[in-house]
């Protein structure tokens, strides 16, 4: 397990919760986001070459 900082409160919580237990933002939803604009853009780099 490792600590993340809540990107709303900026609270230490472990990455393995999904809603931070101080603000209740959604880390799920949001590192899921984040995860697929890596993807697209991976995507669009391949495309280009």
């Amino acid at each position: 397990m490792a600590l993340i900082k809540c990107p709303v409160c900026g609270k230490e919580i472990s990455d393995k919760v999904s809603i931070c237990p101080h603000c209740n933002f959604d880390i799920g939803t949001y590192c899921r986001k984040i995860q697929e604009e890596k993807k697209r853009k991976k995507k669009s780099k391949r495309k280009k070459n």
